[in-house]
């Protein structure tokens, strides 16, 4: 989940993440402009975060 958030280091650029999935081996690939996701492949492919998402900037000086 991490490496999505390259996108807010170039929010003007199309951005395509390509990573193995870590159950089967196989490439996802994201692509994602502004704040948006424009593809996911393959298309089922989920994602997990163990925090909740209101909780990821708490803490950053960055943010707060």
């Amino acid at each position: 989940m991490e490496a999505l958030a390259v996108s807010w280091l170039r929010s003007d650029e199309e951005i395509v993440v390509k990573t193995p999935c870590l159950d089967c081996g196989e490439t996802i690939t994201v692509r994602m402009k502004h704040d948006k996701v424009l593809e996911v492949d393959p298309p089922e492919a989920v994602g997990y975060q163990l925090s909740p998402f209101v909780q990821w900037r708490e803490g950053s000086s960055a943010f707060n």
